[in-house]
């Protein structure tokens, strides 16, 4: 019998690869903000980096950004953080097997 009532997992490289949602979603902003400007993949660089691989507060790094970033018409800070909080969802990535792990279980 099984007497197993709940299962905790973190999300970040456990269920969610971080790394493969966090790239995913910093295209989709490029998609959405830089498509005037050619050098997309030195901005995706740029954002990766400034991120550092997650530990980096999203308030700091939209901050960051929007002093950084060569926008054609900057956005309020506001406006990221809800791009952020729909389209790092939209963007995810899972971990190899996560699905059979969860399902195992």
């Amino acid at each position: 019998m099984n007497d197993i009532k709940a299962i905790i997992f973190d999300l970040d490289n456990t269920i969610l690869d971080r790394t493969s949602t966090f790239r995913a979603f910093a295209q989709a902003l490029i998609v959405q903000y830089f498509s005037h400007w050619d050098a997309k993949e030195g901005i995706l660089e740029r954002i990766v980096d400034l991120d550092e691989d997650g530990y980096k507060d999203k308030k700091v790094l939209f901050h960051e950004l929007l002093e950084e970033m060569p926008w054609l018409a900057k956005p309020e800070h506001d406006e990221l953080m809800a791009f952020y909080r729909k389209e790092y969802v939209n963007n995810a990535i899972l971990m190899d097997q996560a699905l059979e792990v969860i399902r195992h279980t």
